[in-house]
């Protein structure tokens, strides 16, 4: 059983932690959906602190011997979850930042080509010219 200190300032964190989660989102430093999810975890341990009887019947489900471990074991379940969803985020990010670059580089490389002088053009007149009778080029042999 939880002692009702530590139920106290379990309840007084989670007032905490919605007092920030409220602020970020109105900072707009966190989406709300996030802010959602967050909100909804404190609330299911606020839940379970406050009542008691749940807590210990889970408890016995999940075959912990202390209340305060299943509480923990949330928590790791909860932080879990957050970094499997964060990093199927940055992987999609990733995937979308790649296909940007391409079709980013894709316009720049044809705006390159077309400001460059033609390649095959000024091979040719360069050829020409050394076939042609460059002067320079005759005066060094003679």
């Amino acid at each position: 059983m939880i002692s009702v200190r530590v139920a106290r300032v379990a309840v007084i964190m989670s007032i905490i932690l919605v007092v920030i989660v409220l602020d970020m989102v109105r900072k707009k430093k966190l989406r709300e959906k996030y802010a959602l999810i967050w909100l909804f975890t404190v609330a299911g341990m606020t839940l379970l602190v406050v009542w008691q009887d749940l807590l210990l019947w889970i408890t016995a489900l999940i075959g912990a011997i202390d209340p305060s471990s299943t509480l923990f074991l949330f928590g790791i379940l909860f932080a879990l979850a957050i970094l499997l969803h964060l990093s199927n985020k940055v992987s999609e990010f990733s995937t979308q930042l790649r296909i940007l670059a391409k079709e980013v580089a894709m316009p720049n490389a044809r705006a390159a080509e077309l400001s460059a002088p033609p390649c095959c053009g000024a091979e040719n007149s360069g050829a020409t010219a050394g076939s042609g009778g460059d002067v320079r080029g005759q005066e060094g042999r003679t």
